[in-house]
C-alpha cells in the first residue's frame, strides 16, 4: 500500500506534463482554427480526476476486501477513501 501513493503521484505528474500543460500552452493561428481540432482543458482535467479517483478507490477497496493486508494498511485505505469523498463532495 505504501507504493500506491507515490505511483499515483507520478501518474498525475506525468499526465500533467504530457496532457494539461501542453494544452494550456497551445496557440493556434485564428485563420487555422477550423483546420485544427481544439482540446477542451476542462474536459481533460475532469477525465484525469475521474481516472485517478477510480484507480485510487479501486486499490483502497481491494485492500479493505482482501485478507492479505494488516490493520495499518486498512486504516490507510479508509483514509484514501475519506480523502476522495471529501474531494468530490467539497462545497
Amino acid at each position: 500500500m505504501m507504493v500506491i501513493a507515490p505511483l499515483l503521484f507520478l501518474l498525475g505528474m506525468i499526465a500533467y506534463r504530457l496532457v494539461i500543460k501542453p494544452v494550456n500552452e497551445l496557440q493556434v493561428h485564428p485563420k487555422a482554427m477550423h483546420k485544427h481540432r481544439t482540446i477542451d482543458v476542462k474536459k481533460v482535467r475532469l477525465f484525469m480526476m475521474i481516472a485517478i479517483t477510480f484507480i485510487a478507490l479501486g486499490s483502497a477497496i481491494y485492500v479493505l476486501v482482501s485478507d492479505k493486508f494488516e490493520s495499518q494498511n486498512k486504516d490507510m485505505a479508509f483514509g484514501i477513501i475519506g480523502a476522495f469523498i471529501g474531494f468530490w463532495f467539497k462545497p
